[in-house]
């Protein structure tokens, strides 16, 4: 049996052990599965590289050999799979929700996902109630929850796994509040452009019958409610329960030592980490705040601002512990690899209209999805990189509950799936 032959019938643990081979330059490598064995020489693994067949199947484009496989590997212990993340409102949230998809789809994990959309509850609090029931072919836990919710910890705790570890993510109340106002149409809603309603905001929510997002979006999507707004210790009580329940809070602003952190967290691998900036804004739609204006969104999401200041100073020392020199080599890696996959995997960056593959049609205007290059649409690890959020929820649906999908929706996912192995 020829090398590439033997390869394409090969399983998933084979080909890791390939690339990983690859990564270290070794020059032989023995493979043995089954009874079966061939020795892989230094001239047969560059044909291998070059080959079409192995494109389509490899996990990684070549990385530069600054950093070696060896020299980057997690070792902190077995790898967590049960994972509760709040997914925060325009916090750069869909980013690592993308991670955590990816994972949940390359390891065959089971994810929490309502029947419809990508909302699990909101305004209401999370309740089982929302989710599809767990597939038959699993035993008795979801592994991932990632989608928007209200957060109830009881709830919560009630679905997952006693070892899930609770992570979120945090952004400037100023900037965040600032995207989030045109984004979910609060300038439509009030009538007025951000820097009006700042002038007297009470005026416009006290009338407003919806006043979902208005103020402390952050805080509301963590579980406080509205009418607690403006109650110091109800406030300072939900900041410590939050404390104590979640592991990890990351902070936008410091993304690549956000998931620097998170990887340490969840022991996993240096690919595991890469991502694209998913929804990101294309820069003609951001605005800089002045300093008054940035004063008046903080002062009026007074809740937000007390849960990013608390949460940033514990960022903080998380990071100062796992250790300043440390961290900057680690982000240094990371930032080296994601280029490296970005270069591999991306033509260029597109906006809503660009393109008519449901895989990578983002929902609004004002964000960048991405035009994969020829050998990107024929790698997974690509495709599962720029798919957006709607379309990547509905092919994790389609294959976790074939049953619950419309034909008319099968038809429309049929796109998303045809390149896709079987996931089970």
């Amino acid at each position: 049996m020829d090398a590439v032959s033997w390869l394409t019938s090969r399983s998933e643990p084979a080909l890791v052990a390939l690339v990983k081979c690859m990564y270290c330059g070794c020059s032989n490598v023995d493979l043995a599965e089954d009874t079966q064995k061939v020795s892989l020489t230094a001239d047969k693994l560059s044909t291998l590289n070059d080959h079409h067949n192995f494109i389509q199947l490899q996990t990684t484009p070549s990385i530069s050999s600054k950093y070696s496989y060896r020299n980057t590997v997690n070792r902190c212990g077995r790898r967590k799979e049960n994972i509760m993340f709040l997914k925060t409102h325009k916090c750069a949230s869909s980013t690592v929700q993308n991670i955590l998809m990816r994972f949940a789809d390359e390891n065959r994990l089971t994810v929490v996902l309502p029947p419809d959309g990508n909302y699990l509850g909101h305004p209401v609090k999370f309740t089982p109630n929302l989710t599809l029931p767990l597939p038959s072919v699993f035993s008795d836990h979801f592994n991932i929850f990632c989608h928007h919710t209200r957060f109830h910890e009881a709830n919560t705790v009630s679905i997952m796994p006693r070892d899930t570890v609770f992570i979120s993510i945090l952004k400037d109340p100023a900037t965040m509040f600032e995207s989030l106002y045109n984004w979910v149409s609060l300038d439509v809603r009030y009538g007025v452009p951000l820097e009006t309603f700042l002038e007297n905001p009470q005026r416009y929510y006290r009338n407003s019958t919806t006043k979902d997002f208005a103020r402390n979006p952050m805080m509301f999507d963590f579980g406080l409610d509205q009418e607690d707004f403006d109650r110091k210790s109800i406030i300072q009580e939900k900041i410590n329960e939050l404390d104590i329940r979640f592991s990890l809070i990351m902070i936008t602003e410091y993304m690549d030592e956000s998931l620097v952190l998170l990887r340490e967290l969840l022991c996993w691998e240096w690919e595991d980490l890469v991502v694209f900036r998913v929804n990101s804004r294309r820069t003609q739609y951001k605005k800089k705040l002045s300093s008054e204006v940035a004063k008046k969104i903080r002062a009026w999401n007074s809740a937000d601002s007390a849960l990013y200041e608390y949460f940033l100073k514990r960022f903080q020392a998380q990071a100062a512990k796992y250790g300043a020199k440390r961290i900057r080599q680690d982000v240094e890696i990371l930032r080296d690899l994601t280029n490296k996959w970005y270069n591999f995997c991306v033509q260029k960056e597109i906006t809503k209209n660009d393109t008519a593959d449901l895989r990578f049609k983002v929902w609004h205007e004002s964000v960048n999805g991405f035009q994969l290059t020829d050998v990107g649409l024929q790698t997974e690890r690509c495709i599962r990189l720029a798919t957006a959020e709607n379309p990547y929820t509905d092919t994790l649906r389609l294959k976790l509950w074939p049953n619950h999908i419309s034909p008319a929706t099968k038809q429309k996912l049929k796109v998303l799936t045809q390149r896709s192995p079987e996931f089970w």
